[in-house]
């Protein structure tokens, strides 16, 4: 009876010891790193939602402002991609340019835009533009586009192919192909 005794004591007591030697192996095991639910995907260094920038020249007069849903940043390859976006332009004088897209994205070398999906664009004059796309180049400080463009307002509506907006010299041109119809 006394070795049965024995036997069962040993058995617990090498069954609380490996109990308590579990217990204390999880509690200073650290936790696993859990997913964030909105973590950024691969490839993406920074994800930010709600995003402002500006870009200035060097006397710190504004050239340009972005707002959008949200930003993507891609150090490798030096872009921020955006999705629904809000691009106002300056002209040398002031007048203000705004553009509008489903889909944007912002070179951190040049500062060139690219802007694509449902681009519309508004001119301080009161124009609508429309296009599939609109580019920025910053060393030229043009907006532009390849694409089918229509231009209205008022009284006028004109269509072409390709534009270009000229801010230092406040010049908007349409490239070829242009028909212009007079409202009544």
């Amino acid at each position: 009876m006394k070795k049965i005794r024995y036997i069962l004591l040993t058995a617990a007591s090498l069954t609380f010891i490996l109990v308590m030697g579990a217990l204390v192996r999880n509690a200073l095991t650290p936790p696993l790193a859990k997913p964030v639910g909105n973590a950024p995907p691969p490839g993406v260094n920074v994800q930010i939602d709600k995003i402002h920038y500006e870009q200035t020249d060097r006397n710190a007069k504004k050239e340009w402002e972005l707002d959008a849903q949200s930003a993507q940043y891609f150090k490798e390859s030096n872009k921020i991609v955006f999705k629904s976006l809000v691009a106002i332009f300056f002209s040398a004088q002031g007048k203000m340019y705004k553009l509008t897209a489903d889909h944007g994205e912002l070179s951190t070398d040049s500062k060139d835009v690219k802007m694509s999906g449902n681009v519309e664009a508004v001119t301080g004059e009161g124009y609508t533009i429309n296009a599939n796309s609109f580019q920025y180049s910053a060393q030229e400080r043009k907006i532009f586009t390849n694409d089918e463009v229509t231009l209205s307002s008022e009284k006028l509506v004109m269509s072409g192919k390709g534009m270009v907006v000229d801010l230092d010299e406040e010049r908007l041109y349409i490239l070829k192909e242009v028909k212009a119809l007079e409202k009544k």
